[in-house]
């Protein structure tokens, strides 16, 4: 919501000859976004409704506050003249104000302004017939729920005071003559105020409140309840200070001129009659006036005096606090007609009207009274920063959040943008129909697997790995078969490390060309509640207590041909610090306490699995395709490029669940070789995460940077926007990390963001409940 200041400046003319408005808008503190200029026609008869109109208000009986008794309508005709009156010069003002030479003026405003935003429309004249009327009734306001009226003198000045905030708001109270009214209820409302310092005057002295308004810690708010009055034309006016004495602001013009040089904000005059008070009082650049324009019934003054007090120490802004309580009087205009059009702010433009809030200063040394402002309560953030972080990192160490950290990298995973497939691999699956009785048969004979690798190396490919077990001769030994198996760009493949759990590789395969074919999930990982493949072991050490296996080789199948396809290339291929490395590529290993993976068993050299999003991997065909010279095959497909056999008929159970879905094992082989592959040749980035001390800093950053945002909000509402919103940047920031290959804890800033705030609203709660609990008022004084 923005707040706009909209100046209509009346400074020429009058209603018998018309006059010149000029409109400018602009948001507050911003340079004027708009200034037009438009005529009033002469409207003479304007002046002469509201003369009749203010006959048959007086008329009513409702002299200066009169106690409630008395303030009732006795004759009810009286009432209905009033209204009749009221009406005939609203409608007579809403004419005027739509004359033809007017309207472009009306339009511009109309089309500017938004109805969400607050709008403060001064009405700047001198003219004291303009300033009487009803500004806050015409039909083209009503559309806007938070635009209020104030009355300015078109020429204005910037008081330059002294800035000195206090601990609370300090407000001189003057209650004058009080015969015939009620000013104790006024007196009540103001003990109510939070964080006010008040010195009450009461039937006093000229001299006294002299003393007071020369006072060097200055006042934030002048308030005087009583009688007053403003001479017949409504230049002029005073106040009855006690029984026998009367005061006119010329007469306090140094004390006043002095209380706002030391910081009056705000003078309010809950009294009869105030527009000649606001007069001279404007002249004296009091920042905001509120007065009442008419004579203003006792029941009236209080019940306004208490919606506004109300909504204003509440954190209304000033003007929308006057724009409620000015709507609430409506319920009273059954027994007090146009109540609604007696309370007016009088403003100086030059000045900001401040928030309740901004009147006083509140300690930073004081948890008790819990008037630390936001800005101020750094140690606080800093205190619960670090305790979160403490508590996020310890957590995360334990493994505690291990199972919910990998479900949220495989979420993130999926929402990764598409890639394209890899060229540089073709891979070979027996469909259904390869492997039904009709062709080839299940298992997949030695002899068609002969023909097949012999066929594949007439077209010279870089390397060939066949994931397809054979311990054993099928149907019968094949001399052709085992030829090929000692070729050296042939990878064959075994499984398990244990007599019980394990398959040999082919008998004649040299262990050289040998890759165990064992994939592991994160079923132990999680406890039993997640299988998902998300690492792959490259390569394993030799463990002389391990147990007999027919699958001794300490490569994985993937490794095995990565290394024989680099080796094509003549590339270097070695391991550094336990990483292996190719070319100037290292591959680093994942550990505990490596990203997510905080608590599992990190023998070996694994990798973290970057999966390559896109609905096919490489390029695939199928046995008969290459047996049979089929038009879907081209040779092109194999030179030089990796070539993966292996079975793909769903009839064979092969499947893993992985962050992207279930896939088959030969597809996963596949996605770790082009991942490889693509780190050396592409860039392409494998998936990297900070050290140790990279993941305190980045969770107590998230935690420093949410505590300090939530402290800016005003209320609970603010508040949670504050935190959504900073989840919702820390969830957009890790998944744009993770494009470029980065995992960043993503949970663990969350839950960072949570007990921050948590912990700032615990503080604050119980604050509040001992203050509560041991009688401390937020209020700060009253002094008589």
């Amino acid at each position: 919501m923005s707040v706009y200041i909209v100046a209509l400046k009346i400074t020429e003319g009058s209603f018998a000859t018309g006059f010149t408005v000029t409109l400018q808008i602009s948001q507050a503190g911003l340079p004027i976004e708009l200034e037009i200029s438009s005529q009033l026609p002469a409207a003479p008869h304007i002046p002469q409704q509201y003369d009749l109109w203010q006959t048959t208000y007086l008329g009513l009986g409702l002299s200066a506050r009169l106690e409630s008794k008395g303030a009732f309508i006795s004759n009810y005709s009286h009432g209905e003249y009033c209204d009749r009156a009221a009406d005939k010069l609203l409608n007579s003002l809403n004419n005027w104000l739509d004359a033809n030479s007017f309207r472009p003026l009306k339009e511009k405003f109309l089309a500017k302004l938004n109805p969400v935003d607050e709008i403060r429309i001064l009405i700047q004249t001198k003219d004291i017939q303009l300033q009487c009327l009803p500004w806050h009734l015409i039909n083209w306001f009503e559309s806007y729920p938070k635009a209020e009226i104030a009355l300015s003198q078109p020429c204005y000045e910037q008081e330059l005071n002294t800035v000195n905030l206090k601990p609370c708001v300090r407000i001189l109270a003057i209650i004058g003559n009080s015969q015939g009214i009620d000013t104790n209820c006024d007196r009540h409302l103001l003990e109510q105020l939070p964080n006010s310092e008040i010195t009450l005057l009461t039937n006093t002295t000229r001299q006294e409140i002299t003393e007071q308004l020369w006072d060097d810690r200055g006042w934030d708010l002048l308030f005087f309840a009583g009688h007053s009055q403003s001479d017949r034309h409504k230049t002029t006016g005073c106040i009855q200070i006690n029984h026998q004495d009367s005061l006119t602001t010329k007469e306090l013009k140094y004390a006043l001129t002095k209380a706002v040089a030391k910081g009056l904000k705000i003078a309010i005059f809950n009294s009869c009659d105030g527009l000649g008070l606001a007069q001279e009082l404007g002249d004296l650049n009091i920042p905001q006036l509120i007065v009442m324009r008419e004579p203003v019934p006792d029941k009236v003054a209080q019940e306004f005096l208490k919606y506004f007090l109300t909504a204003y120490a509440k954190g209304e802004s000033f003007y929308l606090a006057v724009r409620e309580a000015r709507a609430k009087l409506q319920g009273l205009e059954d027994h007090y007609p146009c109540a609604t059009w007696l309370p007016v702010i009088v403003q100086n433009p030059a000045s900001i009207p401040p928030a309740w809030q901004q009147l006083y200063q509140r300690k930073k040394e004081s948890v008790v009274e819990n008037i630390a402002p936001r800005h101020l309560k750094i140690p606080l953030v800093l205190a619960s920063s670090a305790i979160a972080t403490v508590i996020v990192i310890g957590l995360r160490f334990l493994g505690v959040l291990q199972g919910w950290e990998l479900t949220a990298f495989d979420y993130l995973s999926q929402k990764l943008p598409s890639e394209s497939g890899d060229r540089r691999i073709l891979i070979i699956g027996a469909d259904e129909q390869d492997i039904s009785r009709s062709q080839y048969g299940y298992p997949i004979s030695d002899h068609t697997l002969s023909k097949l690798i012999n066929k594949l190396q007439q077209h010279q490919p870089a390397v060939i790995g066949v994931d397809i077990f054979r311990d054993y001769p099928i149907p019968e030994h094949n001399s052709e078969l085992t030829k090929h198996w000692q070729q050296s760009n042939v990878v064959s493949i075994c499984l398990g490390d244990n007599l019980n759990n394990s398959v040999a590789p082919p008998p004649t395969s040299p262990l050289e060309q040998v890759g165990f074919d064992n994939i592991y999930s994160d079923l132990q990982v999680t406890n039993g509640q997640d299988d998902h493949v998300r690492r792959y072991l490259l390569s394993r050490s030799d463990n002389p207590l391990a147990e007999t296996s027919y699958c001794r080789t300490n490569y994985s199948f993937a490794l095995q041909l990565v290394a024989r396809y680099f080796q094509s290339r003549n590339m270097t291929i070695t391991t550094v610090k336990n990483n292996w490395q190719f070319g100037s590529q290292m591959i680093t290993r994942l550990v505990n306490h490596s990203a997510g993976y905080q608590k599992f068993d990190d023998r070996g050299n694994q990798l973290l699995i970057s999966y390559r999003r896109t609905p096919q991997l490489a390029q695939q065909v199928t046995i008969r395709d290459i047996l049979q010279d089929r038009a879907t095959f081209d040779p092109n497909w194999i030179k030089n490029r990796i070539v993966l056999i292996g079975v793909t008929a769903k009839s064979v159970p092969d499947v893993h669940d992985t962050p992207i879905g279930e896939i088959r094992g030969l597809y996963l082989h596949a996605q770790v070789v082009s991942q490889l592959v693509s780190a050396v040749e592409d860039n392409r980035s494998l998936i990297w995460w900070l050290p140790f001390w990279g993941d305190w800093l980045w969770i107590g950053f998230w935690s420093i940077g949410s505590g300090l945002m939530i402290n800016l909000g005003k209320n609970y509402l603010e508040r949670s926007l504050i935190l959504t919103g900073c989840v919702v940047v820390l969830s957009g920031v890790c998944w744009l990390i993770l494009t470029q290959g980065g995992w960043f804890a993503w949970i663990p800033g969350i839950m960072a963001i949570a007990f921050t705030t948590t912990g700032m609203w615990i503080y604050d709660s119980v604050a509040e409940n001992w203050r509560t609990a041991n009688g401390v008022s937020k209020k700060c004084g009253i002094a008589d």
